[in-house]
């Protein structure tokens, strides 16, 4: 109950599935089905700002390795909104990206559920919710990166 991994194959190159992944324009558009990306800075220590409109709620996430175009990560602390996130109230999330013939397999990995207190009445960002979430977000960016490989 530590790690959520789960994985999509994607019928586009990797480089294109990196950009549609890291590039601001794609993110906010697969990030928006629980978030609205306010700020981007791609780069290890950088700033992901992402407001949760539903929840009132502005999510500092610390960007922990861009390594173009097969690891990026981020952690962040979606049960502590506003707050910046440590290893005590975070988890990390980490997206790899492996070439397979024509198509890419896109891996994302959440881990830190162990040890993470999630507080009363945020439920919803526990290791069930998201183990049901990341598939949809998955879904998203297949869907996204296979019509950007189309034009």
């Amino acid at each position: 109950m530590d790690r959520i991994e789960k994985e999509v194959r994607v019928a586009a190159s990797v480089e294109q599935v990196w950009a549609v992944l890291t590039e601001r324009k794609y993110m906010e558009e697969w990030f928006s089905l629980g978030f609205k990306v306010r700020e981007l800075d791609l780069r290890p220590g950088g700033l992901l700002l992402l407001d949760q409109e539903s929840k009132q709620a502005t999510l500092p996430a610390r960007i922990v390795t861009v390594d173009p175009p097969h690891v990026f990560s981020y952690q962040w602390a979606e049960a502590y909104p506003g707050a910046e996130p440590t290893e005590e109230n975070s988890t990390l999330v980490e997206f790899r990206l492996t070439s397979d013939g024509d198509a890419t397999v896109l891996r994302v990995t959440e881990s830190g559920y162990a040890n993470l207190v999630i507080p009363a009445g945020r439920e919803y960002v526990g290791f069930e919710s998201h183990s049901r979430g990341w598939p949809v977000f998955l879904e998203e960016i297949r869907g996204r990166a296979e019509e950007f490989a189309l034009k």
